[in-house]
């Protein structure tokens, strides 16, 4: 359905020409879904984009052929080769919230994007509107036209967007990194949906993603982009399994995997360096600079080898040959294990939430009437941090994760019961103790692109707090080179300002800001999910060495459930704004107690119980009475609707404690790893 043949795709900026995509070929059939992986920046979008007709002003497709249906859309006039991606091409973008329009309806959204036949009658266009968004699993889908945007959650927002995307029964998908900003059971429902349209319709998919494991599971073909070129392609099972180009191996020995005992007991191999600069690429193999097998023939361009199966590469030493490389060479630098310890070594409560509630109060005005709304956020949470340790926190957005974050470092106060450090109460009206408190828990934000001042230099934003806490100038500039020696920047690059940052320097440079005060506890909210999987692998890597160097605790929120259990030596679950399930991590994954927790596991890719949490989220406006769960859980009962479960200790090895009437290490022992 799909041939591209030595596409290449040029952007022009004021610094020069980027050589975004560089002779590149693959092929898509009907009903197969193709995975293309790569880090930030090595073309992946821009691929896509070409193939859409959507690149931007400055972009261009420069030279290759683009066959779709046996017409070459790269010669067609511009009229005709836009009406044919138009018909047969829908396009998924990766953010929901931004690409649909925050002042138009869904119904009118939808409308937009038929065809001229399917918009004739309004009641007709209607019709049509909802058979789509019917056909994606949007609930009452008549209700559903009337929304506007910021009124769907992120798995209804991006259904829409598929319902909008199928408006035109396109025969080729491509889905730009669909799931990125979703939680593992929102992402397996809205892969379920990719799956069942492409089997149904006979849609061709090209799933543009940097979630290895994702692809591992739902395509059937794999391209892998490094630097605007192809470097392996194949069977996603055959490539993955038997990797040849050392960059696809690299890939995948820096993902933290759910399914991986012994957390923690190993450093992530984390590929060095960053992609090269595609204004000026290095010549020869392009990832020659970064790869520890590189040898002098690398400064010449390797040939695509093709294997009988259909695997090709292009690499002269390819990862299944070993050659000169020694078992020392391959094997992970050993960390030290960082289990959680037994119950009578654990160390002493530093912070502590008791009964914490946080209500936000919702105004509206309509007509010049006033209404009022409350959402509760956090319900009665109760929770010890350990000195020394790593607590994860997880569940799905909107459960109250980053609330507790924000109670915890002091940007929000509860509503109700309290949050202790040292066993003294920070909400105390001492502006000392406010100080002191803000001292000893800093913040690690999720976006490292916009938790910088833009305007302000490196030196000048890690700086800042000890300024402010009245240090001289002379002392703090030492300081502020030491800090970033110690997170891992390169000498100079304190005099440079974020935009001239890759992401993981950025998200270095908010860690170094974050242990200036010489903290104790680090409170890191999303802190590698904006970022590629062999930078997470770096920034991982760095802060399990400063937590070992600094004695730092840590409480580590993420939906990344791989990353959870690589960092984390405890785990606590949330639902809805309560704590579900707390305990070891090592118990957590491979005998959770609550349904829930379950649950979250099983949306997980790769687990060979598989299966799907169901429904959305309940409003935390009015959540549901007794257990908030049993709306979505398969083992409810009448109990479940009339009474609270209240936490219970969890039995047998491990231990923690879970707040379920009908657990599962007491019911049916299920262990999913």
């Amino acid at each position: 359905m799909l041939n591209v043949d030595k596409l290449s795709t040029d952007i022009v900026t004021a610094a020069g020409v980027v050589h975004a995509v560089d002779r590149v070929s693959l092929s898509l059939e009907r009903g197969e879904m193709l995975g293309l992986v790569g880090e930030s920046g090595c073309g992946k979008t821009m691929l896509a984009m070409s193939i859409a007709g959507l690149l931007p002003a400055s972009g261009s497709v420069v030279s290759g052929s683009i066959v779709l249906n046996d017409r070459d859309l790269t010669r067609l006039p511009y009229d005709e080769a836009k009406r044919l991606r138009a018909q047969n091409i829908g396009v998924i973008f990766q953010n929901p919230t931004s690409a649909l329009n925050p002042r138009m309806s869904v119904g009118s959204q939808i409308v937009e994007a038929l065809n001229p036949e399917d918009r004739t009658s309004a009641a007709g266009a209607d019709r049509k509107c909802v058979e789509l968004l019917g056909m994606v699993g949007v609930p009452r889908p008549w209700d559903r036209l009337s929304d506007y945007p910021h009124e769907l959650s992120g798995g209804l927002a991006q259904r829409v967007l598929i319902a909008i995307a199928l408006a035109r029964n396109p025969e080729l998908l491509i889905a730009d990194e669909p799931t990125t900003a979703l939680d593992v059971t929102i992402q397996a429902q809205i892969l379920d949906v990719i799956d069942r349209l492409r089997s149904e319709l006979g849609l061709g998919v090209l799933l543009v993603s940097h979630d290895m494991a994702l692809v591992a599971e739902r395509a059937d073909r794999v391209a892998v982009m490094y630097a605007g070129r192809v470097a392996e392609t194949g069977e996603v099972g055959e490539v993955f399994r038997n990797p040849l180009h050392r960059y696809t191996a690299g890939l995948l020995d820096a993902a933290p995997s759910v399914w991986s005992t012994g957390h923690g007991r190993t450093r992530l191999l984390a590929i060095d360096g960053t992609p090269p600069d595609l204004s000026a690429p290095p010549p020869g193999c392009r990832f020659a600079p970064r790869c520890k097998f590189s040898e002098s023939r690398c400064s010449t361009e390797p040939e695509v080898v093709r294997l009988d199966n259909g695997h090709t590469y292009a690499c002269w030493k390819p990862a299944g040959e070993l050659l000169e490389a020694t078992s020392a060479e391959m094997a992970p630098d050993v960390a030290p294990d960082h289990g959680a310890p037994p119950d009578g070594d654990r160390g002493q409560p530093l912070m502590s939430l008791s009964e914490v509630r946080k209500e936000f109060v919702i105004s509206r005005r309509v007509l010049g009437i006033g209404t009022e709304r409350r959402r509760q956020a956090v319900a009665g949470v109760s929770l010890d941090i350990l000195e020394g340790e790593s607590l994860g926190i997880v569940g799905e957005s909107g459960c109250g994760k980053s609330t507790i974050a924000r109670l915890l470092v002091g940007l929000e106060r509860p509503t109700g019961g309290t949050v202790t450090l040292h066993g003294r109460k920070t909400a105390a009206d001492g502006r000392g103790e406010q100080t002191a408190w803000r001292r000893t828990v800093q913040l690690v934000f999720q976006d490292p692109y916009l938790s910088l001042d833009p305007t302000m230099r490196v030196r000048d934003s890690i700086a800042e707090p000890l300024l402010y806490k009245g240090g001289r100038k002379r002392a703090v500039r030492d300081l502020v080179e030491r800090l970033a020696a110690e997170v891992g920047l390169a000498e100079g690059v304190t005099r440079r300002r974020p935009n001239e940052l890759s992401g993981g320097q950025r998200q270095r440079v908010g860690i170094a800001r974050a242990l200036a005060l010489d903290p104790q506890i680090l409170v890191a909210d999303e802190a590698v999910s904006a970022l590629d999987v062999s930078v997470q692998a770096v920034i991982l890597n760095l802060l399990k060495d400063l937590q070992r160097n600094r004695g730092l605790t840590y409480v580590f929120i993420s939906h990344d459930l791989g990353v959870v259990r690589y960092v984390c030596d405890r785990v606590a679950v949330m639902y809805l704004g309560k704590i579900v399930e707390t305990g070891p991590t090592e118990r957590i994954f491979s005998a959770p107690a609550h349904p829930y927790t379950a649950a979250l596991l099983a949306a997980v890719p790769g687990n060979a119980k598989r299966a799907t949490l169901e429904g959305e989220i309940p409003s935390a406006e009015n959540p549901p009475s007794g257990c908030r769960f049993r709306t979505r859980c398969r083992l409810a009962t009448e109990k479940c609707a009339l009474e609270e479960p209240v936490m219970q200790n969890v039995e047998g090895d491990g231990g923690g404690a879970v707040a379920c009437h009908f657990p599962l290490a007491r019911t049916e022992g299920i262990p999913l790893g």
